[in-house]
């Protein structure tokens, strides 16, 4: 407990600085600040509405794309990810060359480049929106990256887990599914996390190809009223959050799959 109070201290202590830092900043800079100006485009006082305010462009329309683009683009990188790894690992010699030369060609590209050579070149024909080919890329880029975080994770299971599936007589599949695969979850979600943080961050590209997301909204509205610190510090503490809510989202997650594999060891070992 008191090891807990000494970090609460700390830490109370350290924002506290960086917080007197930033207003004497602010106070020294000769800026005047027009908050009163800012506010409405995060949200409005609305007494008759039932949280008593109404939500503002920039959190109506730039949040709620950005947290779509972002929480599509993380299930297309996972799934990505995982196809690549297990081609990787257990696929023949045209499939492994495969995953590995869409992995390397990815990886050494930037995101920017690939965003404008997907949007300028795809057919017209597909008919997908600009929404639809952010998330695409950006699902195939960090997919490109989490494919090697997989890939760790699967190498990291111990090869005498694998005897032990084929001892007691599980198929291939059966042992990837049931015994290396939520093993190489368990391990490798530490930098999984880290990818999506860096998912949710590379969203804001998104705005090159003109998708109306969280960035794009607040550069458009700081370029029109001259405010880019009332409107771009909320935004930074906005993508802020969403990183530490994914964070702890990640924590209670990691925390449910240990307790779920000390259960089965525990029942493995009773029997």
């Amino acid at each position: 407990m008191r090891s807990w109070l000494k970090d609460a201290f700390f830490c109370c202590l350290f924002f506290a600085a960086v917080a007197l830092l930033v207003v004497r900043g602010a106070m020294g800079s000769g800026y005047h600040w027009q908050w009163e100006r800012a506010l409405p485009f995060f949200f409005t006082p609305a007494p008759q509405s039932v949280f008593g305010f109404h939500l503002g462009p920039l959190l109506a329309n730039g949040l709620v794309t950005t947290l779509r683009i972002s929480a599509c683009s993380l299930a297309l990188a996972l799934l990505t990810g995982l196809v690549l790894a297990v081609l990787r690992l257990a696929g023949g010699p045209v499939s492994r060359n495969f995953a590995l030369g869409t992995v390397q060609t990815v990886r050494n590209m930037p995101l920017m480049v690939l965003l404008l050579g997907v949007y300028m070149f795809v057919p017209a024909s597909w008919n997908l929106s600009a929404e639809a080919i952010a998330i695409l890329v950006l699902g195939l880029f960090e997919g490109a990256y989490m494919a090697e975080i997989f890939r760790a994770g699967i190498l990291g299971v111990p090869t005498g887990q694998w005897e032990a599936a084929m001892c007691l007589g599980l198929s291939p599949w059966q042992a990837w599914r049931l015994v290396a695969l939520p093993q190489a979850a368990r391990q490798s979600l530490p930098p999984i996390v880290s990818q999506s943080v860096s998912l949710v961050k590379d969203s804001s590209l998104a705005s090159i190809i003109a998708v109306s997301e969280l960035s794009q909204q607040s550069g458009i509205i700081a370029s029109d009223t001259f405010l880019p610190f009332e409107i771009w510090l909320p935004v930074a503490g906005i993508y802020l959050l969403l990183a530490l809510c994914l964070a702890g989202l990640a924590k209670r997650l990691e925390v449910s799959l240990s307790k779920g594999h000390m259960a089965r060891t525990a029942k493995a070992r009773a029997i």
